[in-house]
């Protein structure tokens, strides 16, 4: 699609592992962008530095009050990759289990297993495709007793009540309450996941 896109219109595109969730993230798709359009490195840096400064001012003060958390993920492919590299190689937490919920192809269910499985954590992170909320308690009830902290939508928040972990809404849909102009994407993003697992410990 890549190759379309560039031969057809001269559109140029980014393949990216998932959406750009925190500091390091961000700084690498900063990065990308700026090379792609030819920005001026300086001015990719000054940019990458100030979002760094802003985000760390908040993190920093929140990081040493979490305990690391062994915690089970579901959402569609593209956000929770990354959620996941986030939590585990920037917060530290311990990845037992993410459950994608969108369709993907079959050939591209193999390379999201593995950039799961390559966080920086030698616990690897068990992967499931499944949209059946159903399917998807049972495969969670595998983990009672081990999970603490549990993220999805309002769907799966009885699933961690009984599995008595902590809850955080990271996808859609989302019924608690009422979302006008608020996201997990990107460094500023990373702030509002840190404001919504806080607020549920």
């Amino acid at each position: 699609m890549d190759a379309y896109y560039k031969h057809e219109f001269g559109i140029e595109t980014l393949s990216l592992k998932g959406w750009p969730v925190g500091p390091k993230d961000t700084a690498s798709f900063l990065r990308m962008v700026g090379e792609k359009l030819g920005i001026e490195k300086e001015l990719v840096e000054k940019a990458v530095h100030e979002e760094e400064l802003y985000v760390y001012e908040y993190l920093d003060s929140l990081f040493g009050n979490f305990e690391r958390h062994r915690f089970i993920l579901v959402g569609e492919s593209a956000k929770s990759l990354g959620i996941a590299r986030f939590l585990v190689n920037v917060h530290g937490h311990i990845p037992l289990a993410v459950i994608l919920t969108d369709s993907v192809y079959e050939k591209d269910k193999e390379k999201i297993r593995t950039e799961i499985q390559n966080l920086d954590c030698s616990r690897k992170a068990d992967v499931y495709f499944e949209n059946d909320v159903y399917e998807i308690e049972q495969i969670a009830l595998k983990y009672d007793g081990r999970a603490t902290l549990f993220m999805g939508s309002s769907y799966e928040k009885k699933i961690a009540q009984k599995l008595n972990a902590f809850f955080a809404i990271t996808s859609n849909p989302c019924l608690d309450k009422e979302i006008l102009n608020r996201s997990h994407i990107g460094s500023r993003g990373a702030v509002s996941l840190m404001e919504d697992l806080y607020n549920h410990f």
